[in-house]
């Protein structure tokens, strides 16, 4: 009875906390839509004041090709008489005088999509919350450090590896990753939907986002220059020295983009039984259902990569299993956005999976 009642005031606590999000929503969603009609109120009179520009410059121009075609009709003399006063009275105008919109509804308008958008993601996390918080239970797992490879060391708590290129293994244990460096949870599941996280924390992570966006700005700019007609033509000109040293950076290029791919890691679940010696595809079939990361790019382990393109590269990976509707979900834990969802049958005991070829990278059990 004690049980039933805690359950009773725990779902009371939600039912109350989700009716309080409600209102709030319901409110910001007046608020923005009064906004939203007053800036279409705006935009239908600026639509109203142009056309009614437009209509009586229509008029004008119809006047004046009624009169060309006229004069068309006189004699070459006749028609040069008058010309000075016929352009005169018909001076050559800017029919579009400005722009098209004012500066306050472009602001006013950019500034309702921020809002809409903050709005949008708002409802989108606080959504993902409650169906986690009520569909899945949160869980804390740790890592069994029997499994883990050589070449992967792990923390005290057992909730944190990272990779080191040297392999550091004294011995080599029967359940141990030997050549892939992998490892499994200690905890496992053969029924109902659990969900936890994995962080993942790169040295120069932020930096590399920061040098991406330098980089597309400096293209921009680049662009603009070349739309502008900068330069004075020499500049593109290339001799058989250029064209050689061209080859050779695009080969270096090819390279350093083939070790990137290389370095990645991958979250996600096994089952416990998983093939771990000698050289592993790692698939679904193979027992594993896992997202690959780097700095190239996402792709869920399937056969061939699928590869995926969120909006946001994910800091924080969200992985919800669950084992009798046989689906392992992973979103971005921070935006609640849907990465990619793995569809199987479940007959063995699962276990949370990392894999980690990707040195100064951590990754961290969360909670």
């Amino acid at each position: 009875k004690k049980i039933q009642d805690q359950r009773q005031n725990v779902m009371a606590e939600f039912k109350q906390a989700f009716k309080q999000a409600h209102e709030f929503l319901r409110e910001r969603e007046q608020h923005l839509l009064e906004k939203l009609e007053a800036l279409q109120q705006e935009l239908t009179e600026g639509r109203e004041k142009y056309k009614s520009r437009g209509v009586t410059e229509l008029a004008r121009l119809a006047l004046v090709i009624s009169e060309l075609e006229t004069k068309a009709q006189q004699p070459a003399a006749e028609l040069l008489q008058d010309t000075r006063d016929f352009v005169n009275r018909y001076p050559r105008k800017k029919f579009w005088i400005g722009k098209p919109i004012a500066r306050a509804v472009k602001k006013k308008t950019g500034e309702f999509s921020e809002k809409l958008q903050s709005l949008q993601r708002g409802l989108r996390e606080f959504q993902g919350k409650l169906l986690r918080d009520l569909e899945y239970k949160t869980v804390s797992v740790t890592l069994d450090p029997q499994s883990a490879s050589g070449y992967l060391q792990l923390s005290e708590d057992w909730k944190c590896v990272t990779y080191s290129s040297l392999y550091q293994s004294a011995y080599l244990h029967p359940q141990q990753f030997d050549c892939e460096p992998g490892v499994l949870g200690r905890k496992g599941f053969t029924w109902g939907k659990v969900y936890w996280e994995v962080e993942v924390d790169r040295e120069g992570w932020s930096e590399e986002e920061e040098e991406g966006e330098e980089e597309e700005e400096g293209e921009e700019e680049e662009e603009e220059e070349e739309e502008a007609g900068y330069g004075d033509g020499y500049e593109d000109w290339e001799t058989d020295e250029d064209e050689e040293s061209l080859g050779e950076e695009e080969e270096e290029e090819e390279e350093e983009e083939e070790e990137e791919v290389l370095e990645s890691c991958m979250v996600g679940v096994a089952r416990d039984s998983v093939k771990r010696k000698g050289d592993l595809s790692l698939r679904p079939e193979d027992g594993v259902w896992a997202l690959r990361l780097s700095s190239a790019g996402i792709w869920a382990n399937t056969d061939p990569e699928a590869e995926l393109f969120p909006a946001l590269r994910p800091r924080r990976v969200g992985i919800a299993l669950d084992y009798e509707g046989g689906t392992v979900t992973f979103t971005n834990a921070e935006s609640q956005e849907l990465i990619y969802t793995f569809t199987a049958t479940f007959t063995r005991r699962l276990v949370p999976f990392l894999w980690l070829k990707w040195p100064g990278t951590r990754l961290l059990l969360r909670p």
